[in-house]
């Protein structure tokens, strides 16, 4: 390798001397750069000697004898091999991929000429030289971005439409305004909007939009009628009203408030109009006040079913299953948590009175906020006379701490203490089924609950965030739709029945016809089904035939009644064959007798002759057949002529001919044993 490179330098020399003589130029060194030969003619001689070197090799003389032509053959010495020029070694991978070096150079101003800086060597592995630092033009240093800021068209980036990017500073300025901006905008937004709730008196409802309900009268205006709503006492005549209030039936309840004027203050305005917006299933809508000079009537919500234990107690028209009752619970509990979860904190009479069910079986709450709205408007702190029940059977529902304040302090706690007693009222004397019961609602998992709700230390009861979630997350638990779910399944089932029902009539309609085709002839069935009447009918030529068993009475007299039965049933089964055959309509059979017509009730011409002869004669030889006794022979007599066919009512049997009586007479006694 260092003999070829001396050799290299070697003609190098040559060539720049040859460059000076023949050509009169000179290399040498200018501004301290040493000046080469063209790069074009460098690696022209480049390539041709390292052409040479490779098939001068040992092994390469075999390959060309072999394989002439073939540039795989001289390609595969390329491989992970490095040749030594002047200008440096030609390196290969062993892809035959050449390892080019690479060199980043800098303009020099002064001179005008290019000297390398960076230089990336490409020998066994890639090396990365600096020889000088490079002085660039942002003035930053090494490592440098592979992409400017703004992109190398200078538009993009925060360079956008022209525009120099913004520093971390202004940024940071201009998402502090934006924050700062929508802090005072929500500041105002609330306050525009405390303002206005303040100032909204939606719930001061006028008597003139009010409409008296009256039990089996019309409705009359409210503002003749609001003096017969007598103040809420003790008075047992003196009980709340239903009222029609724009369209929506309510309920109105009259709190004595001893002639005080109400205090619309802020936190009264802004406490009933929260009131009057809040919304949830299980718990009565309040419309708002209706002010009286002696008192105040509370319009909410009317619930058609009253309270739950008048529902439970006198529902005659409602079988109360445990599905209802479960329901029920499921209310109660979603309508207290509502409740506390709410800017309403806590209910203050939770009785059975204020636990209403409406049309369609939901438990709601009513009375919530009462407490809140006579205490910020008319001072009233124990209103508790106003506002439960006199009955003294709803004081099991008062807390222990309840009671031992005299009434004075009513919590959040004391609300799941009624809770648990009304739940227990709900469920008490329930039939809970065996199977299908929901996953929690058993009587075992109920009685748990309650007992933690009816602890004696407020502290060991449950929040409302403790409550089941089974019993207290929204779901398709509704009795009207359980409800419906039954009347689908039974619809369902009674319309299988139906259809079961209606198959078996298919088939004996089915059966009916089969019998009464057997009976009649067929256009004579149809016409008697769809209600018709038979006329007789005058037919001129038809051909008659009578068959019985000559001998048959001494075979009776000495034969058992079941064999002679069996006897005629095959006769006249094998009889039944023989005519399906033949244009014949059987007429009856009585005993032995066995009739035939032909030409009636479907006239066929001249053929009723010839049809009723074929008939008999093929009876006659199967008779034979079947039954070998010379005592037992089968005589027949034909008849040819007109008849009349109909219907006539004969007591309650229906009559299809009627021939002339001589006939059966004649034909059987003028015959002899067999006619033929």
């Amino acid at each position: 390798m260092t003999s070829d490179t001396s050799n290299l330098k070697t003609r190098f020399q040559e060539t720049i001397t040859l460059a000076r003589l023949q050509y009169n130029f000179t290399y040498g060194i200018r501004s301290g750069i040493r000046e080469m030969p063209s790069p074009c003619a460098v690696s022209a001689y480049a390539a041709v000697h390292i052409l040479a070197e490779v098939l001068q090799m040992p092994d390469m003389k075999e390959e060309v004898e072999h394989e002439t032509g073939k540039s795989v053959a001289i390609a595969k010495y390329f491989w992970n091999r490095c040749f030594p020029t002047p200008v440096g070694d030609f390196c290969f991978d062993e892809n035959g991929q050449r390892q080019v070096p690479m060199e980043v150079v800098m303009l020099n101003a002064t001179t005008g000429l290019f000297s390398r800086r960076i230089f990336l060597r490409a020998m066994d592995s890639f090396i990365l030289q600096v020889e000088e630092e490079v002085n660039w033009v942002s003035g930053s240093r090494w490592p440098v971005l592979d992409k400017p800021a703004c992109g190398f068209s200078g538009t993009e980036g925060p360079c956008t439409n022209g525009d120099s990017g913004l520093t971390t500073v202004q940024m940071n300025a201009v998402v502090f305004t934006v924050i700062l901006s929508l802090f005072v905008l929500l500041i105002i937004v609330r306050h525009y909007a405390s303002k206005k709730s303040t100032r909204d008196l939606g719930w001061d409802l006028m008597p003139q939009r009010f409409q008296v309900v009256n039990f089996g009268a019309s409705y009359s205006k409210a503002d003749r009628l609001l003096d017969r709503f007598d103040t809420w006492r003790d008075n047992k005549n003196s009980t709340p009203r239903r009222a029609l209030y724009d369209e929506y039936i309510v309920w109105t309840k009259a709190v004595l408030v001893s002639g005080q004027k109400l205090r619309s203050g802020r936190n009264f305005l802004s406490y009933i109009n929260e009131l009057r917006n809040f919304h949830h299933p299980n718990v009565v809508k309040f419309f708002g006040l209706l002010r009286r000079p002696k008192d105040t009537l509370f319009v909410t919500e009317w619930c058609s079913r009253g309270d739950v234990r008048s529902f439970l107690e006198h529902s005659t028209h409602i079988y109360i299953d445990w599905d209802i009752r479960y329901s029920l619970i499921r209310d109660l509990l979603q309508g207290v948590a509502a409740i506390h979860q709410s800017f309403i904190r806590y209910h203050g009479s939770l009785t059975p009175s204020a636990c209403l069910v409406n049309s369609h079986l939901n438990l709601k709450l009513a009375k919530a906020g009462y407490r809140e709205v006579l205490r910020l408007g008319y001072g009233l702190e124990n209103i508790e006379e106003d506002l439960i029940s006199k009955y003294r059977k709803d004081k099991v529902f008062f807390s222990p701490e309840y009671v031992a304040t005299e009434f004075q302090l009513w919590s959040s706690q004391s609300d799941i203490y009624a809770m648990g007693q009304l739940i227990f009222l709900i469920q008490k004397d329930a039939e809970q089924p065996n199977t299908g019961e929901p996953v929690f609602g058993g009587r075992k998992d109920l009685d748990k609950f309650v007992t933690w709700c009816c602890a004696y230390d407020p502290e060991d009861r449950p929040t409302s965030h403790e409550f089941p979630e089974a019993l207290t997350r929204p779901n398709d638990y509704n009795v009207v739709t359980k409800m419906l779910r039954r009347v689908e399944l039974y619809a369902e089932e009674l319309e299988n029945a139906v259809l079961a029902r209606t198959s078996e009539l298919e088939q004996e309609q089915q059966k009916c016809d089969a019998l009464l085709l057997q009976m009649l002839p067929t256009n004579v069935a149809i016409r008697l089904r769809q209600g018709e009447t038979i006329d007789p009918e005058h037919f001129s030529s038809v051909t008659l035939s009578f068959s019985d068993v000559s001998g048959f009475l001494e075979f009776v007299a000495h034969v058992p009644a079941l064999k002679v039965m069996r006897f005629l049933d095959e006769t006249h089964k094998l009889f039944d064959r023989v005519i399906a055959d033949f244009d014949v309509y059987k007429v009856e059979t009585i005993g032995d007798t066995y009739f035939l017509a032909s030409g009636v009730p479907y006239p066929n011409r001249v053929m009723h002759a010839s049809e009723v002869c074929k008939c008999v004669l093929n009876m006659r030889y199967d008779f034979s057949q079947r039954f070998p006794i010379q005592k037992l022979q089968l005589r027949t007599g034909v008849h040819s002529g007109s008849c009349v066919a109909g219907e006539f009512l004969l007591l309650d049997r229906k009559r299809i001919h009627r021939w002339p009586p001589t006939i059966a007479i004649k034909i059987p006694s003028s015959s002899p044993t067999v006619l033929f």
